[in-house]
């Protein structure tokens, strides 16, 4: 369902016929939810952002993780209202089809995949490093898959592969961090499981992304545009929707009790590189909670 032809559309259900430009009606149902989804959460966010006051979300770094995810939220609405208005749109044309690409796409995956990854750092308490570590390959992996698609016609497969070795590289720094996380106690019990789970919810549906994009426009083109649009969509507002409920509502919640005790500094262990644990936290200089 690459080619656009008019004398089509009388035979086709409504839901697969295109618009002026041939994007399939379907495709573009799938980019509004994304758009009205993702613009809800960025409201949320943002009230519980600006309504913070430390009552039931009593962690040192609370406040962080609700500005990351408003930003991770406001960005991909704004790129899914994008795609769908088709504000950027890039039709290549390649072995007789015309391939339809949003470079936007691309722009979302290369801000929000880092943000999602510094707010897992700074849960586990991972060393600069490391992040700086994750958060690099994350990048390298969006754009390899980003000159694959737009620049790199007859070396596409070669960018794929690369870009596939870097997000295994990431998942395996990911993965040794969540380990590190629990075995040194850097994190309470609570906050390892939590971590866990959205480590694997992160690694689940990023997962989707260069699986879709071998089989999809930019690949192999054996699946439809709808069934891609369809699995990017669907993968992308599960991931950030988890980490919204789990990182800035359940949470708190859930775990304020982990939190709700003052203690004097000389009863907490130092944090930072320089100590067993390994952490990113500087000293802490004044009195907070664990």
């Amino acid at each position: 369902d690459v080619l656009y032809n008019a004398s089509t559309l009388a035979d086709e259900p409504w839901l697969l016929t295109r618009d002026e430009e041939g994007i399939p009606m379907l495709a573009l149902i799938f980019l509004v939810f994304g758009f009205i989804v993702m613009s809800i959460a960025a409201v949320f966010t943002l009230v519980l952002a600006v309504r913070y006051d430390g009552e039931i979300d009593q962690r040192p770094m609370g406040p962080i993780y609700y500005y990351i995810m408003f930003f991770v939220a406001s960005i991909s609405a704004l790129v899914y209202y994008s795609m769908w208005s088709e504000t950027s749109v890039v039709r290549i044309k390649e072995d007789g089809q015309t391939h339809i690409l949003f470079p936007a796409r691309y722009l979302d995956w290369a801000i929000t995949s880092p943000l999602m990854l510094i707010a897992l750092s700074l849960l586990g308490d991972a060393p600069l490093p490391a992040i700086v570590g994750i958060v690099g390959c994350d990048m390298l992996n969006v754009s390899c898959l980003f000159f694959g698609a737009f620049y790199g016609y007859e070396h596409k497969f070669f960018w794929w592969v690369t870009g596939l070795i870097f997000f295994a590289v990431l998942l395996f720094m990911l993965f040794q961090e969540l380990s590190k996380a629990s075995e040194l106690g850097r994190v309470s019990e609570y906050d390892a499981n939590t971590l866990r789970w959205l480590t694997y919810i992160f690694a689940a549906c990023w997962a989707v992304f260069p699986v879709v994009w071998l089989v999809g426009q930019t690949g192999t083109s054996t699946t439809s545009f709808n069934v891609e649009m369809a699995f990017e969509v669907l993968a992308d507002v599960v991931v950030k929707l988890s980490f919204i409920l789990i990182l800035i509502v359940r949470l708190p919640a859930d775990g304020a009790s982990q939190y709700s005790i003052k203690r004097d500094m000389n009863d907490i262990p130092d944090y930072g590189s320089a100590t067993k644990s390994g952490g990113w936290r500087g000293n802490l200089t004044s009195s907070t909670f664990v």
